[in-house]
């Protein structure tokens, strides 16, 4: 008896449930359950009609907020190495989205950002979905920064990788 009450409660650990109910009881159910920020975008723009010859940076920056839709055995921590490795993919279609836009002005910004959110969820979504544990939680890509600067405002300088 013991045993099956010590395989039960081995068993019960592993699995993350999703609460139920519109009151918790317990503070890790409130929010979200987890979520992680991905790097920040920076594209250069032009920043006037057709012909022009000075650009903005548009920086765009995304967050994966996760949640658990049904009981599992899996972690979100094994979603959020998914989304950090759909990273460069992701980055680079909201990129695609951002140059077919052409000049961005501050008033577009709102529309831009909706067409940024549906083409970088498309993207995720397409390869989140071969996960055979994918419709067990919930990621949803969230626009958390998108402003504008002027072209001499960029991404700060990395350092490269190289030998001397």
């Amino acid at each position: 008896m013991k045993l099956v009450v010590s395989v039960l409660c081995v068993c019960a650990l592993g699995c993350t449930t999703a609460p139920t109910g519109d009151t918790v009881h317990y503070a890790g159910y409130v929010g979200d359950r987890s979520s992680t920020a991905l790097n920040e975008i920076v594209v250069s723009v032009p920043s006037g009609g057709p012909g022009t010859k000075t650009y903005n940076n548009l920086h765009v920056t995304l967050a994966a907020i996760i949640n658990v839709r049904q009981v599992t055995s899996q972690s979100d921590y094994d979603v959020e190495r998914i989304v950090r490795r759909m990273e460069p993919r992701t980055s680079a279609r909201v990129v695609d989205i951002v140059l077919a836009s052409g000049p961005v002005a501050p008033s577009q910004l709102s529309e831009l950002r909706g067409r940024v959110v549906a083409a970088a969820q498309a993207e995720f979504d397409a390869a989140y979905a071969k996960w055979e544990h994918a419709p067990e939680f919930d990621v949803a890509l969230v626009v958390t920064s998108l402003y504008l600067t002027d072209g001499s405002v960029g991404r700060a300088a990395t350092g490269g990788r190289r030998w001397d």
